[in-house]
Formats: C-alpha cells, sequence, structure tokens
C-alpha cells in the first residue's frame, strides 16, 4: 500500500515511520494510492476521515494521531474505502504498569519498544515499569546485586521512544518496603527495620530515599513519580 501524507509535522515523522513497518505501507508522493492530510486542532478526540482515497486525520496529541491512523488502516483492512472515524478519549492519562521486579522477571528494552507500540495502536498515553532494586545507584553496588535490572540510558532510550507517539513513561518505584532483595545485604543493616523495610527515623534512610527518587526519576522527561509504600 502506498501513501502520501501531507503536513506531516516533524515531530510525527519518526513515530510514522515505524508505524509504516508495522503496518506494511511505503510512505511516498510517487503514484500514491491515498493522500492523507494531517491536521492538528484543538478538540481532544480521535478523528479520521477517508473519501475514496483521500482523507484526514485530526489530532490535538500525538497519541491521537497514532490512534487515528490505527483505526483508518484497520479499516481499509475491511475494504472499505469511505468512512470517519471518531473516538472521545474518557481520561486524559490512561495506560499500563508493568511489574518486572516480582520474580526479577526484567523484560529487555526491546521488548518494552514493542509493548510501547502496541500502546500507541490502542490510543494508551502512560506506561510505568514497576521497577523496586531493578536500577542503577551510584555509590550503592548492592542495590539490586545480582539482580537484572536497567541502565540509565536504556531507560531514557525507552522514554524516547516513547516519546515519538505521545506516550508518558512514568517511573514507578518503593520508597519504604518491598525492598528485601537489596536489604539482605549486610552493608544496609544499619538502617533496615526488618528484612523487608527501612528503618524510619533514621538519617541515612531519608539519604538513601533521596538517592532512590532522583536515580529512578532522572532519565524520565516526566514530572511525575509513582512512589510506592505499600505494606510497609
Amino acid at each position: 500500500m502506498k501513501i502520501k501524507f501531507l503536513n506531516v509535522p516533524d515531530d510525527l515523522k519518526q513515530g510514522l515511520q515505524i508505524m509504516a513497518g508495522e503496518f506494511r505501507f511505503v510512505i511516498t508522493d510517487e503514484n500514491p494510492e491515498y493522500v492523507i492530510d494531517v491536521v492538528p486542532c484543538e478538540e481532544d478526540k480521535v478523528y479520521a476521515k477517508m473519501e475514496k482515497g483521500s482523507g484526514v486525520i485530526r489530532y490535538a496529541k500525538k497519541i491521537r494521531f497514532f490512534r487515528g491512523l490505527t483505526r483508518l488502516l484497520e479499516t481499509f483492512s475491511e475494504g472499505k474505502d469511505s468512512f470517519v472515524i471518531e473516538e472521545t478519549p474518557y481520561f486524559d492519562l490512561n495506560g499500563a504498569m508493568f511489574d518486572i521486579a516480582q520474580g526479577n522477571a526484567v523484560i529487555k528494552p526491546e521488548y518494552i519498544k514493542r509493548i510501547i507500540i502496541e500502546m500507541a495502536k490502542m490510543g494508551l498515553n502512560m506506561l510505568m515499569i514497576y521497577m523496586e532494586d531493578n536500577y542503577v545507584l551510584e555509590n550503592r553496588p548492592f542495590f539490586g546485586y545480582m539482580r537484572g535490572k536497567y541502565t540509565e540510558e536504556e531507560l531514557r532510550d525507552c522514554d524516547e521512544f516513547a516519546d515519538l507517539f505521545g506516550i508518558e513513561m512514568i517511573p514507578c518505584m518503593q520508597t519504604l518496603a518491598h525492598l528485601y532483595d537489596s536489604l539482605k545485604w549486610p552493608v544496609f543493616n544499619e538502617f533496615k527495620d526488618d528484612d523487608d523495610t527501612l528503618l524510619v527515623g533514621h538519617p541515612e534512610t531519608y539519604k538513601f530515599i533521596e538517592e532512590m527518587i532522583v536515580a529512578a526519576s532522572k532519565p524520565f522527561k516526566s514530572k511525575r513519580i509513582h512512589i510506592g509504600m505499600d505494606e510497609a
């Protein structure tokens, strides 16, 4: 399938190329089968229209464009050539959290990117990767020792990839408990309360928590952070 896109802004081009590979269409100006105009608008909804080879996708956010593109291409596959698609999102922020800490089930960055692409197709614009000690803490070599983890560069790369589609990656961590796999090492004995929990009131605890928050949030553009304090 050959498609010509009109007025594509720079911040959509790379994501659009990725979707071309996903849906097996060619972006071209030469002898296109379809011509689609990309039109920014203020109304936050998914809108795609096609009328016998000529179409339009309107969007207020990047994620709405990719959802509209997905719906348009899916409708093509049903053999329809004239249609209007509209979806009204009921949430400003909607997505998923994947727990990679339990059982040391750290998924590869390449698979995180695979998840991001599928989320873009579904119009989901938020992703959290739940980490306990699965990221690097400088000067704390026993934090997550012998556990699967992501480097700062790997997390930043995933965040940049998500941003191509308008998906916000939000750091998701623990701050007081659920830290057994690190606290089992003697180096943490001074400021742990029990095998799973940090010692409230100890000055070193708050220094450690600050280090975790800084390290967990640094790779991401988001100004949000999910701070877990469950079962503490």
